[in-house]
């Protein structure tokens, strides 16, 4: 969800479709061998100019690490696992560039071995699995620089910051309890791996005004007009051509372990040749904040401002991505439910049965509908990114 916010709120005049293709349980050898539904129905027909290819977790083996688990067998076993994987993961390209889709590679995440929970569960580590995802990755990252895909490197980052932080916290994990789901935290950092690969801009927009001659200075992604004057101050009227990314609330634990908004999330505001003392920022004539006047010289970035007009209407755009989230997760159960009726020799492309009610709950959905409103939902997410023009005031206080 993190990359279709992002360019929701940041690329508003592009119209992206995303479409997401996984099923729990996934392994690049079934994914590679279903031609009937997974490959013709599920991916390819979705016609996509784009693929993104994450497998890795279920392709190891995990059976086959842990305490204990050792010997001549096992270790064949073991390589047999990654073997499959590597020559499964090859045919998948295959198939994705004849359908006509660019493809973008990607690590797998972590299987955290070295978490230590402070109520320590009944589990059995099964160690050597991060090891052999390590193997995989190695595998991807090799692939895709000689076949000149992209890549995006998860493992590397993401082992990383879990060992930095678990030196201060050894509860510490990126995933989940589990030690293989990431939570919102996991996929907040995921996700900013991701556009840092794609190399996307820092800056929301960059808007410099210099205060003593009346002009503009830098001007990024934005345009400034009626700049004039105002109660030691100035006043101009600005449309940004994009909005600020507003972090859902589950996520905000991110902030502190990827540099997210100095990276990928400024909305600078600088005003230069202002007289010393403290301003009043208003935007559109609400206030917003107090700033010295050194601050301004500086800039401050307002996309870490929940007061501003742009953030709120941010705010409104992440509020829909939450809630398309859930409808798209909903529409993927229903595609696991195909895919079952296809492994058992059923035709996946007949209607499902109809929803029923166990009590007050439903217990199954109807497919119809849930699409439809993801439909609505990806418009009601791109109309509500559209610019505003805005009036800021800076005045001395």
């Amino acid at each position: 969800m993190v990359v279709e916010l992002y360019y929701a709120t940041r690329f508003p005049d592009r119209h992206i479709r995303y479409y997401n293709c996984g099923i729990s349980g996934d392994t690049a050898n079934v994914i590679s061998r279903d031609k009937r539904f997974r490959q013709d129905i599920d991916i390819l027909g979705k016609k996509p100019t784009v693929a993104t290819i994450m497998l890795g977790m279920n392709d190891v083996g995990r059976g086959a690490y842990g305490p204990g688990v050792s010997g001549a067998e096992i270790e064949h076993k073991r390589q047999s696992y990654l073997a499959t994987y590597q020559k499964s993961i090859l045919a998948l390209e295959t198939i994705l560039l004849q359908g006509g889709a660019k493809i973008i590679l990607i690590e797998p995440s972590i299987y955290d071995e070295t978490m230590k929970p402070e109520q320590p569960p009944n589990e059995v580590i099964a160690e050597g699995v991060n090891g052999a995802l390590g193997q995989c990755a190695a595998f991807i990252a090799q692939n895709a620089a000689e076949s000149k895909y992209g890549l995006i490197n998860f493992y590397g980052p993401m082992n990383e910051i879990n060992q930095r932080e678990q030196q201060k916290n050894p509860a510490f994990t990126l995933v989940s309890p589990d030690r293989i789901h990431p939570g919102p935290v996991g996929h907040f950092v995921m996700g900013y791996i991701f556009l840092k690969a794609q190399g996307l801009p820092q800056f929301v927009a960059n808007i410099e005004i210099n205060a003593s001659n009346m002009q503009t200075g830098h001007l990024t992604n934005c345009k400034v007009e009626k700049l004039v004057r105002s109660s030691g101050g100035v006043e101009f009227d600005c449309t940004e051509n994009s909005l600020p990314f507003v972090v859902p609330v589950n996520a905000t634990k991110a902030l502190t372990l990827v540099p997210f908004q100095q990276e990928l999330n400024q909305e600078r505001l600088a005003v230069d040749g202002l007289s010393e003392g403290g301003y009043e920022l208003r935007i559109d004539n609400k206030i917003v904040g107090d700033y010295p006047a050194s601050a301004l010289k500086m800039g401050v970035n307002l996309a870490e401002n929940p007061q501003t007009p742009q953030y709120l209407q941010s705010q409104t755009v992440t509020d829909l991505a939450l809630k398309r989230k859930d409808v798209g997760g909903r529409l993927r159960g229903l595609a696991g439910q195909r895919y079952l009726i296809s492994k058992k020799g059923g035709d996946p492309t007949v209607p499902l049965p109809p929803p029923e009610k166990k009590g007050n709950a439903n217990v199954t959905e109807d497919e119809s509908s849930l699409q439809k409103q993801y439909d609505d939902l990806s418009v009601e997410m791109r109309n509500a990114s559209q610019p505003k023009m805005h009036h800021f005031s800076i005045l001395k206080k």
